[in-house]
């Protein structure tokens, strides 16, 4: 890891309130999106600096989720 690289993860979600989601049998309701290597801070000039061989750099990965109680 180059020295000066910061990483960012970001997790956003939503609670539907229990009074909606009691109407439909569900104890508790939550729907979220993650997102793993959103931004990248760094002085590297470089596509990146972990990756070594390759041309490609590291993959931004989203997640989207669904989170039920019954």
């Amino acid at each position: 890891m180059k020295e000066g690289r910061c990483r960012y993860e970001v997790q956003l979600g939503y609670t539907v309130p229990k009074h909606l989601s009691q109407k439909l049998l569900i104890d508790n309701f939550r729907l979220y999106v993650s997102i793993d290597n959103a931004l990248t801070f760094t002085g590297y000039k470089g596509l990146d600096p972990e990756v070594s061989g390759t041309k490609y750099p590291t993959m931004r990965l989203t997640t989207f989720g669904l989170n039920l109680t019954f």
